[in-house]
């Protein structure tokens, strides 16, 4: 009776086990695919950010340097970039250009993006 006792025990424990298993299992799994979704949204909000960040402190350059040529006949685009990598170790990449920007479409997926951006093949 005792071993009868203990496999039906032990078996209704395996079941007990596995229940909690099949309920805990899909919601984890929900859980991480939501924070990565989560998480690639928010990159993109930040990318879009960034990109207008760099727009406009690139119309500013560009209205800085007419007000130069106004004053000097010289822009000093090129000097005051050459200044700035010298005194901040700063650098251009030229990656960011105010026409590269304009490629890069709302709708289009960060990872696209970044893999136009460094030549590299998109993650799946």
């Amino acid at each position: 009776m005792q071993i009868v006792l203990d496999n039906l025990l032990l078996g209704t424990i395996i079941k007990a086990i596995s229940s909690i298993f099949a309920a805990a299992l899909p919601s984890f799994t929900a859980f991480y695919l939501g924070n990565r979704l989560i998480k690639k949204q928010k990159l993109q909000r930040d990318l879009k950010v960034a990109l207008n960040d760099i727009q406009y402190l690139l119309a500013v350059e560009q209205y800085h340097c007419h007000e130069h040529k106004l004053v000097s006949d010289q822009s000093k685009k090129q000097m005051i970039r050459d200044s700035v990598a010298i005194e901040t170790s700063l650098t251009w990449s030229g990656k960011f250009t105010p026409s590269r920007i304009a490629r890069y479409p709302a709708d289009e997926s960060l990872f696209e993006i970044m893999a136009k951006i460094t030549g590299r093949k998109p993650q799946s």
